[in-house]
């Protein structure tokens, strides 16, 4: 069931009426966040293979993700992680080392 990344939001009951997360994010270390992006791309593109990829390389180029692929990355991360990522944010995860820095900060 595919979940919109707005409904990872709830509106807060205190009186500063700013969004608060309806659950934490399950994504905690480098480790599960590589294979949370493993198993988003399993669903996008089965025969990416992340463990080919350097950790400086771009995923879009090295697993050959057009557009649509990689806008479907950046969702299915998200959802996965619980943590938003805005579009002005998508050229942080064009590597692997940048998805995991962004989705541990």
């Amino acid at each position: 069931m595919a979940i919109s990344a707005a409904s990872c939001w709830r509106p807060s009951s205190n009186t500063c009426n700013r969004p608060k997360r309806c659950e934490e994010p399950t994504v905690k270390n480098p480790n599960d966040i590589r294979q949370l992006a493993t198993d988003v791309l399993a669903g996008i593109a089965p025969e990416a293979d992340l463990s080919t990829v350097g950790d400086h390389e771009d995923l879009r180029e090295a697993l050959d993700l057009d557009s649509m692929d990689f806008l479907n990355f950046i969702i299915g991360l998200s959802q996965g992680s619980g943590v938003p990522i805005p579009e002005s944010d998508y050229p942080r995860l064009f590597t692997l080392q940048g998805l995991v820095a962004y989705l541990t900060r």
